[in-house]
């Protein structure tokens, strides 16, 4: 009897216990009844749509333009200016006197090598008619001719000297500027002016990597003017240097850029976007909807699940260069499937999206469309190219 004290209270412990576990069970099915009234979490954003299009692989490489035709004129002999024939900046033509340096004791000499070689030749002409006549040796005559050819040699000399002294211009020209005056001496090989050929058009010098430098000549390449002038040409390859450079191993190339010799000058430098690879099938995304992780870059793509809602579906991608805010992009991307743009990042995986304003005009974007460069993309247009 003892024991039935003991008896009750556990009874009566137990039946709190059982008491209190049904109490709790009532709050939690309430919390839960209480939660489920409330609609699912979900986001909003904006989205694109996936779009296959051809990715041209270019590399972009700072070039010079340079003048096909193109000279430094220095003076080859010293000497003081008597005559300057072409204004600072002119254009000149073949021909033209340029500079002409003091000939006069060059003039005078060669007019006594002239006297000397008509003597000689009259001398020459006497012994020719008297080795007919037999009244000549032999010896006399050949004595004579050789005379005749030393006097031909001086004139010859003296003339190249004058020429020297004679700057003219090789070929139809644009001259640079110069400090030049009548009365200035000059010393030798002193740079006169630099002489830029009338062309329409020019070259552009650029170096490529040895492991990028298997460009063939004849492809076609995009040269842009940087800063405010924004100018933009197409060209094609013309050279290839003979051997990789030692010094930066670099592989030295030549382009032709056709009618902007205008617009571009010797010695600007362009930005060469060259094709070093074969078309590949991308997509193209805003940058707003590459997400990255330490795993790597990701986009969210919006799927519907059984209930016709869409869900956000992590999607790992690769990524290729990027221009004006746009992503060229590879991996398991499908063309059509609509994928988060501004507010992806307010997104995890499943989470139930909304997009914004869904069922109006203009809400979705598609991006990719056309064939695409590293260098640009041209939309629905011509492309020469990357």
């Amino acid at each position: 009897m003892r024991f039935r004290p003991w008896v009750v209270a556990v009874l009566i412990c137990v039946a709190v216990t059982a008491a209190l576990a049904g109490y709790k069970v009532l709050q939690i099915k309430s919390a839960i009844a209480f939660a489920e009234s409330f609609p699912e979490p979900s986001e909003t954003v904006e989205t694109v749509t996936v779009a296959q299009t051809q990715w041209i692989p270019e590399v972009s490489v700072l070039g010079e333009v340079v003048a096909p035709r193109s000279v430094e004129l220095r003076n080859e002999l010293a000497g003081k200016i008597v005559e300057v024939g072409f204004a600072p900046g002119a254009r000149v033509t073949r021909g033209q006197l340029l500079l002409q340096l003091d000939i006069s004791e060059e003039t005078a000499q060669l007019k006594a090598a002239e006297a000397e070689m008509e003597l000689a030749r009259l001398e020459l002409e006497r012994f020719r008619k008297l080795i007919r006549q037999n009244a000549s040796s032999k010896d006399r005559y050949d004595r004579a001719k050789a005379e005749m050819a030393v006097a031909s040699a001086n004139r010859q000399a003296l003339q190249a000297t004058i020429d020297k002294k004679t700057l003219r211009a090789p070929f139809d020209a644009n001259a640079g500027l110069h400090e030049l005056e009548a009365g200035q001496f000059l010393a030798d090989n002193t740079s006169i002016t630099r002489l830029v050929g009338i062309d329409e058009n020019v070259w552009v010098d650029f170096n490529l990597p040895q492991d990028r430098a298997l460009v063939p000549v004849g492809t076609e390449v995009t040269a842009t003017a940087p800063g405010r002038s924004g100018v933009k040409a197409r060209g094609r390859v013309i050279a290839r240097d003979a051997a990789v450079a030692a010094d930066s191993r670099n592989l030295r190339m030549r382009a032709l850029l056709p009618g902007v010799a205008d617009v571009l000058k010797p010695g600007a430098i362009v930005d060469i976007s060259v094709p070093v690879g074969a078309p590949q099938a991308v997509g193209v995304l805003p940058a707003t909807a590459i997400r990255r992780d330490s795993f790597g870059a990701y986009v969210y793509a919006l799927v519907r699940d059984e209930q016709g809602q869409l869900r956000a579906r992590k999607r790992a991608v690769t990524l290729g260069p990027e221009r004006a805010q746009n992503v060229i992009v590879t991996g398991a991307l499908e063309a059509g499937e609509q994928i988060a743009a501004k507010g992806s990042y307010k997104l995890r995986e499943g989470l139930l999206v909304a997009v914004h304003g869904e069922g109006s005009e203009g809400t979705d974007t598609t991006v990719g469309t056309g064939i695409i460069t590293d260098g640009m993309a041209d939309t629905n247009k011509e492309t020469g190219n990357e």
